[in-house]
């Protein structure tokens, strides 16, 4: 049953008129402090993000993605592709039905235009794709800043959408809005969302689910027809956030029911709209990225359930259910990844697998019995499991077994069941009672405090890709892809410094070959491995290493370009450079990527030169210029390419070329 609110006693005299505006008049001053006060700990706790880099994902839908780099040029393609071709190209990352979440995605272009500068060129001029359009470069501060204004603004919703399901009685204060949000707005779990500026498809999916329901049970505008649209507006504008909205069209009616004085058919034919916009997501989504199919996606890495059978998936399942759970209440070890093999693969003799089927099973006989007697407890649950259900690869693979963000949403449901029972079983109904139950009113503190000093803490895991995956391959050490991530992390770091730290190199090494020792089949961190031998000169382990991920998946172009480096500078082994380089070169002409085509027609003159083919290596230069007019180590290779042929004033026309567009090469 909804919550019963106590009868007090009542004066036998009326109170007066001046008396009862008085009392409305404390009340509304009280609500405003506590806005303000839920407020001020938004930015308290999450304030220390607000200088961070990017980290994690940010690369998928910002620092690298193609279309979101063209600012609102790129608006277009990011509202009617796929999630991950700005990033991956066609096809994404082939998991299953693709992701369509276009929102957060054009909100990151526009926001790359009115916030970014332009993208420069060595020359000072303004960089542009192959398609003329000028490209920008995002500033983090901007993201962290919308993202936490973003969570400001839906902790607000909440607090008040909750006051309508919990009204207050009399002069007296509601405690379940003010402790669900308290538990909500503090919980750790949310760290990944607020801090990484990626999750904004989350905050994005939240706060207008929040806006949806305020808008239909409070009417907004004075025109209720005009709130209702707004509702449904808003609850479209969620599932083309994040495709875990899309439960919620069998949660409203169960809302309606229950926080209404209103029958459950009358419930049902309120959310008829609902409905409705379910219909046309569901539509266009499937126009946009294609229906669902079955999975093709053989990379363990991406389909964590590859090749795993029916009743050992359900154990794996059960046991990712018990972890949730777990960090719901005891959110202490978190991590950015937790796949193979942090989280294994278990039958059900797993105890943990068992308990985390049992407990699920339990919540759904709860809701069975008690949903349509307008229970509290059986909406929170629906509220926690519904979009949770979406994303635990039990209908179709999302690409990893577990994620602190998938909680996000689903912690909504979990906060209110807190403070639901709380109230209802410790006697702490009205915020008056907060000082007469001080063992009770001290608990809680004392748990708000601890989530409030982990999540704070746990924020400056998230400045950057350094300090996250430092921190997480501790978090997770058992997780193949974070050993990938830290090594990654390293490398990329020492490449791209001027001043080398051979440690840097030494410690990448040690994590790409756990990444490996945990996933043998681990082509990227195998490829690594041979990238990071090339660079410290040893050709015949850049070999051996680059040979294995060809192996394990031929075809992969960055192997194939890499070989045909390292036999032609490092083994001096022409004929096999050769051979890989035209590899490569038939590979980037079928997927037209122009940039590597140029750079391999590059490699591909120097062999042929080196060959003493000098017709041929001219020839090659000609083609590179066509497709990068503007790269002067093309011109400077030509014009030594003419000095061995004895052309002497053909080098020269070369290399004064070369010296027109990099004036430092002159030096």
């Amino acid at each position: 049953m909804a919550q019963k609110q106590s009868k007090t006693k009542e004066n036998p005299k009326k109170p007066s008129l001046e008396s009862q505006n008085s009392e409305i008049r404390n009340l509304n001053l009280l609500h405003r402090n506590i806005s303000i006060a839920l407020s001020l700990l938004v930015f308290i706790l999450y304030g220390n993000t607000l200088y961070h880099q990017f980290a994690f994902d940010d690369s998928i839908v910002i620092v690298e993605n193609s279309f979101t780099q063209k600012g609102i040029a790129g608006t277009y393609d990011l509202a009617t592709k796929d999630f991950f071709e700005g990033i991956y190209g066609p096809g994404g990352m082939e998991l299953t039905g693709g992701r369509f979440r276009p929102l957060s995605l054009v909100s990151f272009a526009i926001e790359n235009q009115l916030f970014g500068k332009e993208k420069k060129n060595q020359d000072g001029s303004i960089k542009k794709d192959t398609e003329g359009n000028t490209l920008y470069d995002y500033p983090p501060f901007w993201g962290h800043l919308l993202n936490i204004l973003f969570y400001f603004f839906s902790i607000l919703l909440s607090y008040h959408l909750l006051r309508i399901w919990f009204p207050d009685y009399k002069n007296e204060l509601n405690i379940i809005p003010l402790l669900s949000c308290m538990i909500f707005l503090t919980h750790p779990i949310h760290t990944e969302v607020v801090a990484n500026i990626k999750s904004r498809d989350e905050i994005y999916a939240y706060l207008l689910l929040i806006l949806s329901l305020f808008s239909v049970q409070k009417p907004i505008f004075q025109n209720k027809t005009v709130s209702l649209f707004l509702a449904c507006l808003c609850f479209m504008g969620a599932m083309l956030s994040k495709e875990s909205a899309f439960t919620f069209v069998l949660i409203y009616p169960i809302i309606f029911y229950t926080f209404n004085s209103i029958d459950f058919k009358t419930s049902l034919v309120r959310s008829i709209p609902f409905f409705v916009m379910a219909f046309i997501y569901f539509v266009l989504r499937s126009y946009m990225v294609g229906e669902i199919k079955a999975e093709t996606n053989t990379d363990l890495m991406e389909n964590p359930f590859y090749q795993v059978d029916l009743p050992n998936k359900l154990a794996t399942i059960s046991l990712v259910l018990f972890s949730y759970v777990k960090n719901l209440f005891i959110p202490i070890q978190l991590s950015s990844d937790y796949s193979r093999e942090q989280i294994t693969i278990v039958n059900f003799g797993n105890p943990w697998a068992i308990l985390g089927l049992l407990f699920h099973v339990c919540l759904a006989v709860y809701v069975l019995i008690k949903v349509l007697k307008k229970d509290v407890i059986a909406v929170g649950i629906l509220i926690y499991f519904l979009p949770l259900s979406l994303t635990i690869n039990l209908f179709f693979n999302i690409g990893a077994p577990m994620a602190d963000r998938f909680l996000y949403i689903p912690s909504f449901g979990f906060s209110i069941i807190v403070a639901y029972i709380i109230s209802r079983y410790a006697g702490l109904q009205y915020f008056s009672q907060l000082k007469s139950k001080i063992i009770f009113t001290s608990v809680i503190g004392i748990s708000i405090l601890l989530f409030s000093w982990k999540t704070i803490d746990r924020n400056q895991d998230w400045y950057n890709n350094e300090t996250l995956f430092a921190a997480d391959v501790k978090n997770a050490p058992s997780s193949a892809k974070m050993n990938y991530y830290y090594a990654n992390t390293l490398f990329k770091k020492f490449i791209d410094s001027e001043i080398k730290d051979s440690n840097l190199l030494v410690i990448a090494e040690k994590h790409f070959k756990a990444a490996i020792d945990i996933y043998p089949k681990f082509h990227t961190a195998q490829y690594n491995l041979g990238f990071i031998a090339k660079t410290k000169r040893n050709g015949k382990e850049a070999e051996s290493h680059l040979l294995k991920t060809l192996s394990l998946q031929p075809g992969y172009l960055n192997a194939i370009e890499m070989l045909g480096q390292v036999y032609g500078e490092l083994l001096q082994d022409l004929p096999n450079s050769e051979k890989y380089i035209l590899q490569a070169i038939a590979i980037n002409k079928q997927r037209g990527i122009k940039e590597s085509l140029a750079s391999n027609y590059k490699n591909l003159a120097i062999v042929y030169a080196m060959q003493q083919k000098f017709e041929n290596a001219i020839n090659i230069c000609k083609e590179a210029i066509l497709l990068s007019p503007q790269d002067a180590n093309i011109y400077m290779n030509m014009g030594i390419i003419y000095q061995q042929m004895g052309q002497g004033q053909a080098s020269q026309e070369a290399f004064e070329t070369a010296f027109k567009i990099n004036p430092a090469l002159r030096k």
